[in-house]
């Protein structure tokens, strides 16, 4: 069912905009490579970004957060460490988290990492590429470097959420976001995306920027997804290149209307 209309944009925007009220502090464990990028689409959004790991910090900084935000990128034992504890913190806390599922796929060590944040804790939305969520489900081949090397039909994203009870959403031309016999598609955006490192990760950003105001992980994931990939595409109509494109990303969602929905088709049904 399409469900594309005025009373769709006006129920995302009315999320961005109490957003950019609440500047809500969303805590961030990221990959170095898109951890600036993460920073300014964070601010650009309305957001407040913090990026730590340190073990001593943890405790202060989770419990002030809105949205906690763990990044599978550039992983190591330090790190994967903090994020465990940064889970037990959030739980205690009461704060929600969002997963990205960077590179599973690709290596064992990011596997045993996903498994383990996803058997110890709720997290309340997994994100990844076709190729990181088949990964996570136990196939092989689908991720070359920590890009997807498959496109993935939507009931993917529906077995992943049933088989760990949260919203997944699988990025990629078309966007599947899942839960609890829901399925919403997002389509638009650009193939500029794909030009630049860390669009996945900025998106993560924007989709727990999203959840730190909503209480509904599934409609959250939406409204977030949503916009970046509305931003992406008013941004590639006036970049002239990567480089353009992703300067271009972060003015779009810092002055992002209700019009720039429209560059989205929004779509819903019962799986």
């Amino acid at each position: 069912m399409d469900s594309t209309s005025d009373g769709v944009y006006s129920k995302y925007y009315a999320q961005l905009e109490l957003l950019r009220r609440r500047k809500p502090l969303i805590h961030h464990i990221v990959n170095y490579v898109a951890m600036n990028d993460c920073a300014n689409v964070t601010l650009s959004l309305g957001a407040l970004p913090v990026m730590t790991h340190h073990p001593e910090e943890l405790e202060d900084i989770v419990s002030r957060s809105s949205a906690l935000y763990l990044n599978l990128g550039t992983p190591d034992q330090e790190r994967f460490h903090s994020m465990l504890l940064a889970l037990r913190l959030a739980e205690r806390y009461g704060v929600p988290v969002v997963l990205d599922l960077v590179g599973v796929g690709a290596t064992r060590f990011r596997g045993t990492m996903a498994a383990k944040i996803l058997g110890d804790s709720h997290v309340g939305v997994v994100k990844g590429n076709g190729g990181e969520v088949l990964g996570l489900l136990g196939g092989v081949g689908g991720v070359r470097g920590v890009d997807s090397a498959v496109e993935v039909e939507p009931r993917v994203a529906s077995e992943a959420s049933e088989k760990y009870g949260c919203v997944v959403a699988v990025t990629g031309v078309t966007d599947y976001v899942a839960s609890g016999g829901r399925l919403c598609r997002i389509e638009g955006g650009s193939d500029m995306f794909t030009r630049i490192t860390g669009a996945g990760d900025m998106a993560g950003s924007v989709v727990a920027s999203f959840l730190a105001v909503n209480t509904d992980p599934f409609d959250a994931c939406v409204g977030g997804l949503a916009t970046f990939k509305a931003a992406g595409s008013l941004s590639a109509a006036k970049c002239r290149g990567p480089g353009s494109f992703r300067t271009q990303l972060f003015d779009e969602l810092f002055n992002f209307g209700v019009d720039g929905y429209s560059h989205v088709k929004i779509s819903f049904e019962e799986v």
